[in-house]
């Protein structure tokens, strides 16, 4: 795919990509949340992936509001893909179809990318909407946001929120449609956190991120039929550590494996302390036999000891496991 682009003139035009499949319950949420917002989208490209429901019919009420896509199912990543290539707007705004934009998102952010000519991407800050007990917080503290810009609009480098779990989803992230010529498509091949491998092919080469500090978006979790809903959390830790083994490579000639080091650590900690709850015990030998040394050696020690452990004793070992991997100078 190429895109004509004078990076001289700062275009303002927006398309709007929403990956759709089998949410004929949720579809039409995000894309009404689309439609009413106070600056408009000049498209809305909606990607049916292969839905075998109601999906469809959802999509087509709009009529010519929406342009409406229908491919066979490639998943997440091929969805928003086939968005982008047929996308005309010079910037690219991502909505996941059961997830849903507040009325100032496109205007908040436009604004923003305009008083930052240098920016090529942005995000926001959004709501977290548990949808099992129905309620919603801010995701990312905004004082701890405030922090991190130090007075600025934009993170100089991605990797400083990624590092400080501030979290960058693909509901709520615009970029400039001819960054894709250089960085390429979302990897196909990629099942779970997509998002990462891309962002972070994007920050090899543009670190600067501009960052709305203010809730524009609702990102839907746990919603029964989701993917990672129903997703074994094994193989989501599994797609997430090839990410690291595939960028690797990538971010040492890009001098910059020291940026995504912390990022695949604090993980580490994370999924050990899961699996070790779940009494995976080969998934934790797997993990520290390829990943061990981003762990300090009192942590290995610590893993080695807890995992020949009885079986009963879990419960416990989960909490001194988690005191301790909070504790980086062990």
């Amino acid at each position: 795919m190429q895109v004509n682009y004078d990076r001289n003139i700062r275009g303002t035009t927006v398309s709007v990509v929403i990956p759709a499949y089998n949410i004929a319950d949720y579809i039409g949420r995000a894309i009404d949340s689309v439609l009413t917002q106070s600056r408009p989208a000049e498209e809305i490209l909606v990607v049916d992936d292969g839905s075998t429901d109601n999906t469809a019919e959802a999509i087509k009420r709009y009529g010519a509001r929406v342009t409406y896509i229908y491919q066979e199912n490639r998943g997440l990543s091929g969805a928003r893909n086939a968005g982008i290539q047929a996308a005309i707007g010079d910037w690219v705004a991502f909505l996941d179809g059961d997830d849903e934009w507040l009325p100032e998102k496109l205007r908040a952010q436009m604004d923003h990318v305009q008083r930052h000519p240098e920016l090529v991407w942005a995000d926001c800050n959004l709501f977290s909407h548990n949808c099992i007990d129905n309620t919603r917080e801010i995701t990312n503290d905004q004082d701890d946001v405030d922090d991190l810009l130090a007075g600025r609009e934009y993170f100089d480098s991605y990797f400083t929120a990624a590092n400080n779990d501030i979290l960058l989803t693909g509901s709520t992230m615009i970029v400039r449609r001819d960054v894709f010529n250089e960085t390429g498509l979302f990897n196909e091949e990629v099942r779970y956190a997509e998002d990462i491998d891309m962002w972070w092919r994007i920050a090899y080469r543009w670190k600067q991120l501009g960052y709305v500090n203010h809730p524009l978006a609702v990102y839907y979790q746990r919603r029964p039929g989701s993917l990672t809903a129903d997703a074994d959390r094994e193989l989501i830790v599994r797609s997430i550590f090839e990410i690291f083994d595939r960028h690797a490579k990538l971010a040492a000639e890009h001098g910059m494996s020291d940026e995504i080091t912390p990022f695949v650590t604090a993980k580490l900690h994370k999924w050990l302390c899961n699996a070790y709850g779940q009494k995976r015990r080969a998934l934790i030998a797997e993990m520290l036999s390829q990943y061990g040394y981003l762990l300090t050696p009192g942590h290995r020690k610590l893993l080695g000891f807890l995992i020949r452990m009885p079986i009963r004793t879990t419960f416990i070992g989960k909490r001194i496991l988690k005191k301790c991997m909070s504790d980086a100078s062990i």
